[in-house]
């Protein structure tokens, strides 16, 4: 809004991102035409421990004061493909410095999306679902547990991490279009 930019919107959510939008469409499905949940979950599907896998859990604990240490972990969980770009870290820790999360924040955020449930949304055709077999963070059958729960098509790269549309954007796009 604060751009000029009208209903109905694109989204792509990745991980509680994907949460987030289908919040949104469920609530305001006018302002929807498209949700893309990447690496996503809900608790009354998957265990806690395929929705953050444990010793992702415990990388990112460890890091809870510490910005570089949280980041290194970010990107060492998040990023298969692009593991040795030495852009990636410096470009992590920049956006942790100007957006700065709280560690209490960050332990809200992770309390929040382990208690994630949604009913089938009401225009579930507006759904579509990608996920990343070799994610550190979050299993696969996440992801396939929401396609097969709620009949959704899905695409599953073979190789790329968590982030899937920085670790492997050409990918994720070729799928948007497909579309």
């Amino acid at each position: 809004q604060e751009r000029g930019l009208a209903p109905p919107y694109r989204i792509i959510g990745l991980s509680m991102g994907g949460m987030v939008g289908l919040c949104w469409l469920r609530l305001y499905p006018d302002e929807i035409c498209d949700l893309v949940m990447v690496n996503s979950s809900l608790a009354s599907l998957s265990p806690f421990y395929h929705r953050m896998k444990p010793g992702a859990f415990f990388r990112l604990l460890a890091g809870l004061f510490s910005i570089r240490q949280r980041e290194r972990a970010v990107k060492k969980l998040s990023f298969n493909l692009r593991r040795h770009d030495s852009t990636i870290l410096p470009a992590l820790l920049d956006i942790a410095q100007r957006h700065p999360v709280k560690a209490g924040n960050l332990l809200r955020q992770l309390y929040a999306a382990s208690r994630f449930r949604c009913d089938l949304p009401l225009h579930s055709e507006r759904i579509c679902l990608l996920a990343s077999r070799r994610d550190r963070l979050v299993d696969v059958r996440c992801s396939q547990a929401l396609a097969m729960h709620w009949q959704l098509p899905i695409c599953i790269h073979d190789a790329a991490g968590h982030d899937l549309p920085v670790d492997d954007p050409a990918w994720t796009v070729a799928q948007l279009l497909l579309r």
